[in-house]
């Protein structure tokens, strides 16, 4: 299983609105929101998506989605 994080602008009153989205992915096996985090962090557990994958998903639902890199 690949843990693949992520920095966005996912605000915690929208959720909602990618919630579907990234559950509609079969490929994606969980997923969650650090709203506490100032980069708003995206965690995915996913065993095919690769880093692009989940960036085109989130970005498709109008969210900005970036890799974070240590």
């Amino acid at each position: 299983m690949n843990i693949l994080i992520f920095k966005t602008n996912i605000e915690k009153n929208l959720a909602g609105d990618i919630s579907p989205v990234l559950n509609a992915s079969s490929d994606i096996h969980k997923w969650s929101i650090d709203h506490e985090d100032c980069d708003k962090v995206l965690r995915v557990e996913s065993e095919s998506l690769s880093e692009y994958d989940v960036i085109d998903i989130v970005s498709t639902a109008g969210f900005h989605c970036e890799e974070m890199t240590w």
